[in-house]
């Protein structure tokens, strides 16, 4: 066992070719990847109708579970909706006219919607009462 055993022995060169091997691999992946062909591009749209087909089922399990439902839950559900709605046209509304006189005070009042993510809470409602609605659209 010399110094140089390394270099002439058998599992050195298993691995030294494991190691080649391992590289050329992902060095051709990665130029495999660098072009975006067509059937590449086709499998990615049918996966992503896969995917929109599923969201939508989903969606219409949870729409059917809650269409007859009229606890206070599905009330409330509804009111919150609603509030949700009329506080974000309201502030659409209040910011386009306060801006028009006084772009300070509009900016404020845009960080405090902003605070209060009124944004998302916006497109949570949207996305929950009219979500199948635009799947089932952007499907056909």
């Amino acid at each position: 066992m010399g110094f140089f055993s390394w270099i002439t022995g058998a599992k050195s060169v298993d691995k030294t070719l494991d190691i080649i091997d391992k590289s050329s691999d992902g060095i051709m992946k990665g130029l495999d990847k660098v072009w975006y062909t067509k059937e590449e591009k086709a499998e990615n749209f049918v996966k992503r109708l896969e995917i929109a087909e599923q969201m939508s089922k989903t969606h219409i399990e949870l729409m059917k579970a809650t269409a007859d439902e009229n606890t206070t839950r599905s009330i409330t559900r509804r009111v919150t909706a609603i509030v949700i709605l009329i506080l974000t046209v309201l502030s659409v509304v209040t910011l386009w006219i306060v801006g028009k006189f006084d772009p300070e005070w509009a900016e404020w009042m845009l960080e405090v919607v902003e605070y209060f993510q009124l944004g998302w809470a916006f497109i949570a409602v949207v996305v929950y009462f009219f979500g199948n609605h635009m799947i089932t659209r952007f499907k056909k």
